[in-house]
Parts: structure tokens; sequence; C-alpha cells
């Protein structure tokens, strides 16, 4: 008979060569909810996009200068600004999957801007959609 821990490794460990992750969701087994494949890379990429520069305690040139951007003028240079910190803060972090196109709208009742991201890993198109705004940084922005 397994033990709990058992099961852990079996389920967990390898799982077949697919990338995985856990989210902070409950499912409803009472467990974090496990995502894979292009899903885990698309948390990975949140993660380095929404960590500052010099935010991470062990790595301090991990994650993205997007939160200098928010005041920037809602122009094509900034716009344009923010695709290339984007591309080379995931180029340089997680390479896993390809970047086939950046969309950049600024908020219209605040200052910030929501970026869409389409992605393809191994024939599989998925999308990430992340909002920036001076909420997320109030720590930062000080």
């Amino acid at each position: 008979m397994a033990n709990i821990l058992d099961k852990f490794k079996d389920s967990s460990i390898g799982s077949s060569g697919r990338i995985f992750d856990y989210i902070p969701k409950i499912n409803s087994g009472g467990d974090f909810t496990k995502v894979y494949d292009v899903n885990a890379i698309l948390i990975s990429w949140s993660n380095i996009l929404t960590t500052p520069t010099g935010s991470y305690d062990h790595d301090p040139e991990f994650g993205s200068d997007l939160y200098l951007k928010l005041f920037e003028p809602a122009d094509n240079n900034t716009k344009n600004a923010i695709k290339d910190e984007i591309q080379s803060s995931l180029n340089k972090y997680d390479r896993r999957a390809n970047i086939t196109d950046i969309r950049v709208e600024f908020l219209k009742n605040q200052k910030g801007f929501s970026v869409s991201i389409l992605v393809n890993y191994f024939g599989v198109k998925s999308q990430i959609d992340v909002v920036f705004n001076e909420q997320m940084y109030q720590n930062y922005l000080k």
C-alpha cells in the first residue's frame, strides 16, 4: 500500500517528460491545482513580467522593468519599449515557448497598460494577458 509521499512522487516527479507547475487554486481533491505544458510556461512568464528587477532576493537581475513604463507617455515609442522589454526579459529567463505576437493597450481610466502575448508551444497556441497598473507596484514607485 502506497503512502501519501509515494503517491506524491508518482504523480509529480517526471510526469512523462511534461513540464508542470502548481497554482494557488484548490482543486476538488483539496490540493493545489496542477497545470501542464504551455499553461505552466505562461505562469512562469507572468511571474517574470510582474516581478520588478531588483526585488527578487537571491537573483537581483530577475524580473522586468515594465513597472518603470507606467508613467511614460501613452505613445508608440512607449509601446515599442514595452514590447522590447517583454521580449528581452522572457528571452533571458524562459525560452521554452515562442512569442508570436505582443499587443499593448494603454488603460483609459488609470495609469498603466495591458499586454496580450500570443504564444506557440510545439504547435499549441495560447495567450497570456497581464494588466500593469500603479496599484501593482505601490511599494516600488515610492
